[in-house]
Formats: structure tokens, C-alpha cells, sequence
């Protein structure tokens, strides 16, 4: 769990070897935008939580390679 903690940017491949997770909750924090492969090495991710960040920019493909991924955004 990454929620509450002040989280302002997620880099490019800071997901990379979590390939087996299937839960991810970085709700509470202060993003506000998810780039193009923020989370390319989730391959098994299901549930994503995003809800209560400051996200105003979404790339249209910044979820494409997560097959099976439900997303909380509010």
C-alpha cells in the first residue's frame, strides 16, 4: 500500500520486476498526472486505486498493457 504518503510522480519502470502483483492502492496522495507506462510491469495487476490524488492528465494509453485491471479513480 503507497496511500498517504505525498506521492507527487511515479517514474517509468519503478514496477518493472512486481510483474505477480495483483493489488495496488496509491490512493491519498498528491499525483496528478500518469504518464505512458507508469505501470507497464504489472502484468497481473486487477485493481488499481488512484481515487483522492490530484490527477488531472491521463495518457490515453497509460493503461493499455493491464489486460485484467479494474481502476478506482474516485
Amino acid at each position: 500500500m503507497l496511500g498517504m504518503n505525498d506521492i507527487k510522480l511515479i517514474k517509468k519502470g519503478v514496477f518493472d520486476s512486481l510483474e505477480n502483483l495483483k493489488r495496488l492502492y496509491i490512493f491519498n496522495n498528491i499525483l496528478s498526472d500518469v504518464v505512458n507506462e507508469t505501470f507497464y510491469g504489472l502484468k497481473n495487476l486487477e485493481y488499481l486505486s488512484l481515487f483522492m490524488n490530484q490527477i488531472s492528465y491521463l495518457k490515453t494509453d497509460s493503461f493499455v498493457y493491464l489486460k485484467n485491471l479494474f481502476v478506482k479513480l474516485f
